[in-house]
């Protein structure tokens, strides 16, 4: 796999070469091909190409301010926030100078209440959405598809916050609008509604939330085809809704079929597998089949590694499981570990106020109680107290992944 990954960077880094010769739209179109196969760090190569090319427009040129952004989005991608909010911020002061580009800057600002959002700013990420969202409506009209993703997005921090009567009528405005708008957007649409899917879960209504990610399999299939990754996603989220109702059975062969999917149409060390093989892991780890686990989990691990490097958020919430089965197989000391290691990267990727650094400080805490640190383990477990309750002033639930939509090309 790791061969894979370093013929795939040599062919990356050729493409860059041409591209360094080229003018600067297809400059760009060279970066914007690397980002939608998965090959983010190959991509924000060919993007500080382009930046280099659009540094000579001069300072105020449009072309520079949407370089930027895009660049930024490449560095998020890999989980390099500041870098990507660095990148956003430059682009917002080109376009605020130019007087007429509140599009642009709306869709900037989207992208700025991700970084808050990931940071466990959920306060800063639902103003600032809020703020898009009211934007796109004045500009576009209340039922524009941009106007839809910012619902979607907007209702995905609400559900962040367990404030689900919030955010099921906002999803339903997304989906209202998405799916007015054609088939190629009505897959979009997909999306929200695996979101709304999620909502249901959250509050017990499993038997819903099936019905709702089974429609979402079934229009992929029907527009996309069987082979598409779009439809290895929606594999995915069924098989994680089946998991939870302990039909182990039925979610590990569709657990098994978007891996077969995603290694057909994405190839074996495309980040997207990486997600399916650590939820496959969980599900073995549930079921009791351990060291089946463990290659799932380490099968990730290399992906997210050789894709995002080894200090990624995902990264982090995989060296988390594997400390979870390290506790489990009483292997406290080299569980342990894994867990400060997930800590600091959730430490620095997240803040200091952020849930999923209290759940990453307890284990570690756990495990070193196995090991007879007791004294470590409940300074630890008084850390991750004081980081629950800074989260509680900015958030009034848990976390969950945001999927949001990416903004129309134009």
């Amino acid at each position: 796999m790791r061969n894979l990954t370093v013929v795939a960077v040599m062919v990356s880094a050729l493409a860059a070469e041409r591209a360094y010769g080229q003018g600067w739209d297809e400059t760009m179109r060279a970066a914007r091909e690397e980002f939608a196969q998965g090959r983010f760090p190959e991509a924000e190569t060919v993007y500080r190409r382009a930046l280099a090319q659009a540094e000579a427009f001069g300072p105020a040129d449009r072309r520079l301010a949407r370089t930027l952004h895009d660049l930024g989005f490449a560095c998020y991608r890999q989980g390099r926030l500041a870098e990507a909010e660095a990148c956003y911020r430059r682009a917002q002061g080109i376009w605020e100078r130019a007087g007429d580009a509140e599009r642009d800057l709306a869709t900037n600002l989207n992208d700025l209440a991700m970084v808050a959002y990931e940071r466990g700013d959920l306060g800063l990420a639902e103003t600032e959405l809020t703020r898009v969202l009211q934007s796109r409506t004045r500009l576009l009209g209340p039922d524009h598809v941009e106007v839809g993703e910012a619902a979607n997005n907007l209702a995905e921090v609400y559900r962040s916050r367990a404030d689900f009567a919030r955010a099921r009528p906002m999803y339903q405005r997304a989906l209202r609008i998405l799916f007015a708008s054609g088939v190629a957007v009505a897959l979009r649409a997909a999306t929200v509604q695996s979101n709304l899917a999620e909502v249901e879960r959250a509050e017990g209504r499993l038997g819903e939330a099936e019905k709702l990610h089974q429609e979402v399999v079934a229009m992929r299939e029907a527009v996309q085809g069987a082979s598409h990754p779009d439809v290895a996603t929606a594999l995915g989220n069924l098989a994680g809704l089946r998991a939870e109702r302990r039909d182990y059975g039925d979610a590990e062969r569709l657990f098994r079929r978007a891996l077969e999917i995603q290694r057909a149409a994405l190839g074996a060390s495309h980040p997207d597998l990486a997600v399916t093989l650590n939820n496959l892991g969980s599900l073995e780890h549930r079921a009791g089949r351990l060291e089946a686990a463990e290659r799932q989990y380490r099968a990730a691990l290399r992906i997210w590694t050789d894709a995002f490097g080894s200090e990624h958020p995902s990264c982090g919430t995989v060296y988390l499981n594997l400390a979870r089965l390290c506790l489990d197989q009483r292997r406290a000391a080299e569980g342990e570990s894994l867990a400060a290691r997930a800590v600091a990267i959730r430490r620095a990727a997240l803040g200091n106020r952020h849930p999923a650094l209290a759940e990453a400080l307890d284990l570690q805490a756990a495990l070193l109680r196995r090991t007879g640190e007791k004294a470590r383990a409940k300074e630890l477990e008084a850390e991750a107290s004081t980081v629950r309750a800074a989260a509680a002033r900015v958030s009034t639930g848990g976390t969950v992944d945001v999927h949001t939509l990416a903004a129309p090309k134009r």
